[in-house]
């Protein structure tokens, strides 16, 4: 029988590789090894002495040393309008313009108007921006003075102009002048709001160029309209009024008179009562075109809520997923604009013979917060503002009234302190 001796010399070679390692250190000709030390990497290292003064200056320190970290990208929503605004402080740009399209929340300029006026002070401008030719609240607003004649064909979201298919405009409403008749509108601001231009707002929905003949303060000028054109003609200069007399002009559409001044902010009201905001969606795409190219919009406000949802309502996915659509169908038409949602504040109903917020609220928030991120959207909680739930009911009750008795919309005073948190997102 063979012996085997593998094993053997295995165990052997070992031994002797283990012996020379161990004391190799007393001999010149083999290569120091380094003692190993179990508890290396808790023990704190001290360095040789040529680092030593690196190493004293960063242990009084107490910090650790810098190493290189890749950035990643944050997405700021508000990121195009700070853009905007910043272009326009260091004189790079004529204006920065916003739409605020609401429902009754901020119609008669409740809120915008304060918010219009801090911008501008930051910014510079002047004006209230878009106002239509008629309104159903134009004798009670703070700051401009609307009246006209009661023979305007009014048409709005919820009435289509049959007959000419004359579309909306951003407002949601459109105006048409009666055959052989005129029509008047005069807007007054007061004096917070000078050296403004004054100009008329319509679109020419015929083949041909058409003579547009309009009387502003008694002083007749002839207009040439281009076909398919959204026009803007200044009707007046660095005042601050304009009485304008309109005729009726075959497929010529009227929106509103635009205030503003040569440069600054720029904040137009689109209150549309009754609106939960998914109408905007009807608006012509190639309206939407054509307004962005003569004043596109740096930010779009959404602000919505009081006509969404029952009062026990917790399931607001079908309004999600179409308002995604809206905001979608928007932003195509203006790429340059940022977008902000604000929510639904509070709202109450009665139930026992006392006013309590609607069940539904807290569930449409968060809706709102989920379409704010899925949009790309910055997202404002105006019950955050308001105190949470019961908000409203304690803004109503308030010594100075926050909010009306109806426990719905707000007052001037609650829009100057709504104003006053928006501002701090948007200086």
């Amino acid at each position: 029988m063979r012996t085997n001796f593998t094993p053997f010399i295995t165990t052997l070679c070992t031994t002797v590789l283990t012996l020379l390692i161990c004391y190799g250190l007393q001999y010149q000709h083999l290569l120091p090894v380094k003692a190993i030390d179990w508890l290396s990497n808790v023990r704190e290292q001290v360095p040789n002495a040529k680092n030593l003064a690196i190493y004293n200056q960063r242990k009084k320190q107490k910090t650790a040393p810098k190493t290189t970290q890749i950035a990643l990208p944050h997405y700021n929503p508000l990121e195009l309008y700070n853009t905007a605004c910043l272009q326009l402080k260091q004189g790079k740009r004529k204006h920065v313009r916003i739409a605020y399209f609401g429902d009754s929340m901020i119609e008669g300029d409740i809120l915008t108007e304060y918010l219009r006026t801090y911008l501008q002070q930051l910014y510079g401008g002047s004006g209230v921006g878009f106002v239509p030719l008629t309104s159903l609240v134009g004798g009670y607003i703070a700051n401009y003075r609307l009246t006209f004649s009661d023979n305007y064909c009014a048409f709005n979201f919820n009435a289509r102009d049959t007959a000419n298919h004359y579309t909306p405009y951003l407002s949601g409403y459109v105006f048409d002048v009666p055959a052989d008749n005129r029509a008047t509108t005069k807007l007054t601001l007061y004096n917070t709001y000078p050296n403004c231009n004054f100009y008329l707002l319509g679109y020419n929905y015929g083949i041909e160029n058409k003579e547009l003949e309009i009387s502003s303060n008694n002083q007749a000028k002839t207009l040439v309209i281009k076909p398919y054109e959204a026009f803007k003609q200044l009707i007046k200069q660095h005042t601050i009024s304009a009485n304008i007399t309109l005729t009726q002009q075959q497929h010529i559409a009227y929106y509103g008179i635009q205030t503003e001044a040569d440069s600054g902010i720029v904040l137009d009201n689109y209150a549309f009562r009754g609106s939960t905001g998914m109408n905007l969606a009807s608006i012509s795409y190639n309206l939407l075109n054509k307004i962005n190219k003569d004043r596109p919009y740096d930010l779009v406000i959404l602000h919505y809520g009081l006509n969404i949802g029952t009062d026990d309502q917790q399931d607001f996915s079908n309004y999600q997923r179409t308002m995604q659509r809206v905001i979608k169908y928007l932003k195509k038409a203006t790429p340059q604009a940022s977008y902000l949602i604000v929510s639904v504040g509070d709202k109450c109903v009665k139930r026992n013979k006392q006013w309590t917020s609607a069940p539904y609220i807290p569930y449409l928030i968060k809706t709102q917060q989920a379409l704010a991120d899925s949009s790309g959207a910055y997202f404002f909680n105006l019950n955050t503002t308001m105190g949470g739930i019961g908000g409203m009911r304690a803004w109503a009750n308030a010594d100075t009234a926050l909010a009306q008795k109806d426990y719905t919309h707000i007052t001037s005073a609650g829009g100057k302190k709504v104003a006053q948190d928006l501002i701090k997102v948007l200086k």
